[in-house]
């Protein structure tokens, strides 16, 4: 399975605004899908980077560390959120959730911000 639009989108943001641009656009490039799942209100992307891959920071374990953004949509008042969890200095799971109402069928209409 292979990252969404809106997905690399959101994940490109957040590396260029990150203090370890480098090493999270290596795991980004590397990134492989797991798992995808849709819930009435976002998604959880569940992904794996490979071992051979260079690790981000291993202090990075507390939400405030970890990258986030925001994104506007027609469909939704309050726009969305964003976090990537990152665990043992690998990304692991793109987050994505309303900040108002039900997420929207139309991804491609989402302009992300951080």
């Amino acid at each position: 399975m292979e990252l969404s639009g809106l997905e690399k989108q959101l994940l490109n943001v957040m590396a260029q605004a990150d203090r370890e641009r480098p090493i999270m656009e290596g795991q980004i490039a590397a990134a492989a899908v797991i798992s995808r799942e849709y819930t009435n209100v976002g998604f959880f992307t569940k992904l794996s980077v490979p071992d051979d891959v260079a690790i981000l920071d291993l202090g990075r374990w507390k939400l405030e560390d970890m990258p986030s953004g925001v994104a506007h949509h027609p469909s939704l008042t309050a726009g969305a959120s964003f976090i990537l969890w990152i665990k043992s200095g690998r990304l692991v799971t793109l987050e994505g959730f309303t900040n108002d109402g039900d997420w929207p069928a139309d991804e491609a209409a989402f302009r992300v911000a951080v």
